[in-house]
């Protein structure tokens, strides 16, 4: 500990520059060198959001072009141009909502009864095919990958 004091002792201005630094941060200034780490830290953190952005892009097209391959086995489903979302032939019902609606009422004629027969159960069944193949086809496609 006394080599340490001695030492700090020894460098020129160093007790000198943390005194400054202490009267800049009290006065409201950042000091340079918190300035330099500052920037640095944001412009990680801006290239961090960039890569994320492009990799949640370039994963978000992946996931599309599987849908919508998988969309052509399934003539009663359909993938909705703007967002990409997989639907119900000529509705705006999605799977995931035809999905939730299983769950929620566990009977598919009971799902039907609640939307008052405007989905017909072959849809709904198709549905849930596309669901279980769309998941099943990432599993697919991992193992070919290895």
């Amino acid at each position: 500990m006394q080599q340490l004091k001695e030492k700090s002792n020894k460098v020129p201005g160093h007790r000198a520059g943390l005194r400054q630094s202490y009267e800049s941060m009290v006065n409201g200034q950042m000091p340079e060198y918190a300035r330099h780490t500052r920037l640095g830290t944001e412009r990680k953190r801006l290239f961090l959001q960039s890569a994320q952005r492009k990799w949640h892009g370039e994963v978000r097209q992946k996931i599309r072009e599987v849908a919508e391959r998988l969309a052509d086995s399934y003539p009663l489903i359909t993938i909705d141009g703007e967002l990409g979302e997989p639907r119900l032939s000529d509705t705006r019902f999605a799977v995931a909502n035809v999905l939730t609606a299983i769950t929620v009422y566990q009977d598919l004629s009971q799902v039907i009864d609640e939307y008052e027969g405007r989905y017909t159960e072959e849809q709904i069944i198709q549905a849930v095919e596309f669901a279980r193949d769309f998941l099943n086809s990432f599993y697919r496609y991992e193992a070919s990958a290895r």
